[in-house]
């Protein structure tokens, strides 16, 4: 027997023998068919497995690629889109979804902080442009196949932009292929390709994507082994770096004369936009921008007063936030309430709506004293000092929580939340599972999974499961071990439509438990797909059906 499968056991004998059961009180939650759906519940319950084992359960099939698929979609691709549950055939939110096709203020929306117009100061960040760039050398000179007799084999061909190749060796890569593959080393930067042996015969059309054909600084890199972007994603995320590229490095540019004629510049790991993929969803507000599908939504270097582009210079702003940081000279100023009371503000317009005022410019150039007894008062502020005040950005939970396991493994913060009680009237539905707590020793990563409230008979085995395959992606990437995985229940309870199901379970035949395969090459946390999870000799009872209550 599992060690869940005993644990399972233990918990549903103690909520049906000693459990609190609510029949005839006034419940929330009802069955498909009207009924109101009763419950038997212990308060407080806490399992805890030693990380070793994979808390999954045998006595009855457990849907572990679903339970994973919806792990990914909420902690990978932050998304609460009924689109893309059903682009992975995700069903288990169906009976959830509003009218808008979201889950609202639900789950992965509550990873972003998505604070109101709070104004900071931020320190101002300058670097020296990067000087001549160097060629991009991706491996080492390969010979030629001397045992091929092809007239390929060891000759040189010129491509239109990306420098010269050495066909290496020509075969059929399949017995059944009409056409044969050539082998094919780039002199510039030694990247090795398959291509069809037509090509070599039309050789201008060969790419190499490591050549800095971009303005003779960008390149594409291996950009498609970054993950979790779709196609039009790709496509809109491409036409910003090349943009970028293009406004500091070519000169016929139209706003060159704002850009690389002033010194602003692109950091070299930003150079290659593969490196660019991933780095911008670790910037600040990138899923926000997500979110609207980077409509409206630009990479900003403005906020920082930066000279240049780069993962720790930029943020993703909308492009009206966008324009009062690139064209405003004015000063902070603070307003003066009728009541005495004071508000900082960066902009007249922000002022005027919201206390509904008009003509502020007036009192800010000194023409008016007020404005319904509101006054403006200046604050000191050298632009030549080395701060700025901006609107506060929103924070990524996701993305602060692996870097500060990374960076501060001793902190006893390393948390996330989707518990946010000002947006409980506009979620699908209160999160369940809604808490982890992390923590590091000795390179161990414990976690500590909080739910409020817990359908033992079909949500618990699916949540502890998730959890665990959370806690193993999130150590690979961070190269740590998997210690303890702790799951705290406030409301542990059974509906009764289940209790005869779950007593049943109890007497099945029980297996050993299986081994959880995180794909070790993944070391970028959102590159996650499922794919990279697999559960190896699960060996379990058919699945048990139970109705679901809403």
């Amino acid at each position: 027997m599992s060690k869940a499968d005993e644990i399972y056991n233990e918990v549903t004998k103690k909520i049906i023998e000693d459990g609190y059961s609510d029949e005839n009180t006034n419940v929330r939650t009802v069955y498909a068919d009207g009924t109101p759906a009763y419950t038997r519940s212990i308060f407080g319950i806490q399992v805890e497995f030693d990380g070793k084992e994979v808390p999954i359960l045998t006595s009855k099939k457990v849907y572990s690629q679903t339970a994973i698929k919806e792990m990914l979609l909420f902690w990978v691709r932050q998304s609460v889109k009924e689109k893309d549950f059903k682009e992975w055939n995700v069903k288990v939110w169906d009976e959830w979804f509003l009218s808008d096709g979201t889950l609202g203020r639900s789950y992965a929306y509550q990873f972003e902080s998505r604070p109101k117009k709070e104004i900071v100061k931020v320190k101002k960040l300058r670097k020296g442009i990067h000087g001549d760039l160097p060629l991009i050398n991706v491996g080492e000179k390969v010979l030629p196949n001397t045992n091929n007799e092809s007239k390929y084999v060891g000759s040189t061909y010129s491509t239109k932009d990306y420098g010269d190749y050495i066909v290496l060796d020509v075969y059929y890569k399949n017995p059944t292929d009409s056409t044969r593959k050539a082998l094919v080393q780039f002199v510039q930067t030694n990247y090795i390709k398959e291509i069809d042996i037509t090509q070599v015969i039309k050789s201008q059309n060969v790419t190499d994507p490591y050549y800095r054909y971009y303005f003779d600084v960008g390149y594409l890199g291996n950009y498609k082994s970054v993950k979790n972007y779709t196609e039009e994603e790709l496509g809109k995320l491409y036409r910003k770096w090349y943009y970028m590229l293009k406004r500091c490095y070519d000169k016929n540019d139209r706003q060159y004369h704002m850009y690389g004629e002033k010194g602003v510049f692109v950091d070299e790991r930003w150079h290659c936009f593969e490196n660019y993929l991933r780095d911008v969803r670790y910037i600040p507000q990138f899923f926000l921008a997500k979110e609207d599908n980077f409509k409206g939504w630009s990479i900003d270097k403005d906020y920082y007063d930066a000279n240049f582009y780069g993962k720790e210079s930029a943020c993703w702003l909308k492009d009206g936030e966008n324009l009062i940081i690139r064209n405003t000279n004015q000063q902070p100023f603070y307003l003066i309430k009728p009541n005495g009371g004071k508000e900082l503000y960066l902009t007249l317009a922000d002022a005027e709506k919201d206390y509904s005022l008009t003509n502020l410019n007036k009192v800010y150039n000194g023409v008016r004293k007020h404005v319904r007894n509101f006054t403006i008062e200046p604050i000191e502020y050298d632009h030549n000092c080395d701060f700025l005040y901006r609107y506060k950005l929103s924070k990524n939970q996701v993305v602060e929580l692996l870097q500060s396991i990374k960076n501060t493994p001793s902190s006893r913060r390393h948390m996330t939340s989707f518990w946010n009680f000002k947006d409980v009237e506009d979620k699908a539905l209160q999160e369940c599972a809604f808490q982890t707590q992390w923590n590091t020793y000795n390179k161990t990563l414990d976690l500590l999974l909080t739910q409020r409230s817990a359908d033992w008979g079909l949500g618990a085995p699916f949540n502890q499961f998730q959890y665990y395959v959370l806690q193993n992606m999130i150590a690979n990437v961070l190269n740590l071990k998997v210690g303890k995985f702790i799951h705290h229940i406030g409301s542990c309870h059974i509906y009764d439509r289940h209790e005869k199901e779950l007593k049943e379970q109890m007497n099945k035949d029980t297996y050993d438990a299986p081994t959880l395969w995180v794909n070790p090459e993944v070391k970028d946390f959102f590159d996650y797909t499922p794919d990279d999870i697999k559960l190896i000799n699960y060996k379990c009872n058919n699945p048990i059906r139970m109705e679901v209550a809403i």
